[in-house]
This record gives C-alpha cells, sequence and structure tokens, in this order.
C-alpha cells in the first residue's frame, strides 16, 4: 500500500461560501419565541493541494450580513499558510474590526470567525493525515454523551419526546423553560413523571427570568430534582448571574454570559456561576 503523502506545506486557494437553512424536524418552541430551522453559513478552504476544510458559522440575524463580515475577513486568509491559523484569526479580527475604527467586538467577531477557524484546523488535518483531535493533543476519552433535547409546544408533547429519547440510550433530558410560570412548572412535571427519578434533567430559560422570578421558580422547581438551571437571566449582568447562583439550591451554569477567555475569567472570579456552557460557534471555532 502507498502511504498518503503528508503536506506540510499549504496555502489557501480559495474560500467559498455557502449560505444554509437546516428546517427542523417541528417547530423549537423555547422562551424568546417559535423558531422553525438553523441559519448556518457552510464554509469550505480549498488548498493549493486539492484538500478542502469544512467549517460552519451561525448565520443570524441575517445569512446575507454575515457573509459579507466573513468573504470581508477571508480576503486575509488567500495565499497564507493554513498552518498559521493562530496568527491568521488575529489578523482577520484586527482588519474587521480594530482597522476600521469601529473598536472591539469580541462576541459578533467570534460568530463571524468561527467557521474559518473550523475549517482551517480542519484542512490542517487533511493536509498532514490526522484527526483534528489529533492535532490538539490526542484523546481524553473513548466516548461523549449527548443530552436528549426535547422538542413539543404542550407539556404531554414535551415528555412524550423525553421518554422516546430515553428509550434511544439518553441518560440527560435538556428542556427549555421560561414560557411562563404555570407552563414551565406542567412542563417539568409532565417531563419528570414520565422519565422517572433516575434521568438527569437540564433546564434552560434562556434568560428569561430576572433575580427574584429566578428564585422563586427554581425554589417551586426543586422539586423535580433538576440537575441543573442554565442561564436564567440577562446575560449583561454578572451579580445578577450570581445573586440566583448564591441562592440557588440547583446548579446554576452560564452560557450566554460566557463567549471567551475574558467572561470565563470574570465569572469565575466574581463566583458567578457554578457551571460554564460553551459553544464553538459563539467563541470563535475550537481554540
Amino acid at each position: 500500500m502507498t502511504p498518503l503523502k503528508v503536506h506540510k506545506d499549504m496555502n489557501i486557494r480559495e474560500i467559498k461560501f455557502t449560505p444554509l437553512l437546516v428546517p427542523y424536524a417541528q417547530p423549537y418552541y423555547w422562551s424568546q419565541g417559535v423558531t422553525q430551522g438553523a441559519d448556518v453559513l457552510l464554509i469550505e478552504i480549498c488548498g493549493e493541494n486539492g484538500f478542502v476544510g469544512f467549517g460552519e458559522c451561525l448565520a443570524t440575524p441575517t445569512a446575507k450580513g454575515v457573509q459579507a463580515f466573513v468573504e470581508e475577513a477571508a480576503k486575509c486568509l488567500i495565499g497564507q499558510s493554513v498552518f498559521d491559523r493562530d496568527r491568521l484569526m488575529t489578523v482577520c479580527y484586527q482588519s474587521l474590526f480594530q482597522f476600521r475604527g469601529t473598536g472591539s467586538a469580541p462576541r459578533f467577531g467570534g460568530q463571524v470567525l468561527a467557521g474559518l477557524e473550523m475549517a482551517l484546523w480542519d484542512l490542517q488535518g487533511k493536509a498532514l493525515d490526522r484527526q483534528v483531535y489529533e492535532l490538539l493533543g490526542g484523546a481524553q476519552r473513548q466516548y461523549v454523551e449527548y443530552f436528549g433535547f426535547i422538542q413539543g409546544s404542550e407539556p404531554k408533547d414535551l415528555a412524550r419526546d423525553a421518554v422516546a429519547l430515553v428509550q434511544q440510550g439518553h441518560r440527560t433530558i435538556y428542556c427549555k423553560v421560561g414560557r411562563g410560570d404555570e407552563l414551565d412548572m406542567e412542563i417539568v412535571r409532565h417531563v419528570r413523571e414520565a422519565v422517572g427519578p433516575d434521568i438527569r434533567l437540564r433546564l434552560d430559560p434562556n434568560e428569561a427570568w430576572d433575580p427574584l422570578d429566578a428564585i422563586r421558580m427554581i425554589e417551586s422547581l426543586k422539586a423535580f430534582n433538576p440537575e441543573m438551571i442554565e442561564q436564567p437571566c440577562d446575560h449583561r449582568s454578572l451579580s445578577a448571574l450570581k445573586e440566583i447562583k448564591d441562592a440557588s439550591p440547583v446548579a446554576i451554569s452560564a452560557d450566554q454570559s460566557v463567549f471567551n477567555a475574558v467572561d470565563v475569567a470574570a465569572v469565575t472570579q466574581m463566583g458567578a456561576a457554578d457551571l460554564i456552557v460553551l459553544g464553538l460557534h459563539e467563541t470563535g471555532g475550537i481554540v
């Protein structure tokens, strides 16, 4: 067998962009409304040797707007080495925001640049004939469990979906709340009764509560033994998050409050949350 040739030097020849709307199997009900699908921007970084690295970024609020930013950033990558990922991401951010006098925009910048960063990792792995996890230092575990994200409008629909996911092997159920006090209580009650006491249950109101509402609701919901409550209040106030965390009998996680390393430091130094939830599409990519 002829060994696969490893390409230790590879420059970026072309970058392609494809806006996509991925429709959900059913409408997604949460505290901020009803969503019918996911808007993403597929990114393909083409190397000189024919390899292609794939990545994606969130294409919200509009795909056209996000694509315009990504296309502008991508100009900094053409002709550059695929292995200069850290430097290139710094150059892209500086070119988009700081150089133009628009100042710092680390959160939106992370969303815009995430797909390019992911695609660079993918292309590096293909050039070296290695999985990306190997480039990141190697496997730390052989199996990662993913929670079952239940869908539906009414409590009985969500409970039915929870049972189906447990039957598929999920041991953790993730449930959206923040849709109104009475409805939230009914949703969590139905889901817990349906899956039994041994399934881990995580609740996410997506910033729907103020501190007083959050403390009151968590006190009521603790009877259903949730494992954690994710981002209960507005992401802009870490003091509000800490107030809830200090009063809560249930672990509190930060999500929308954390987009980068500076946010992580702020949350941990203040002790504003028990856990931190990160999304690659929001943090600027894999690293």
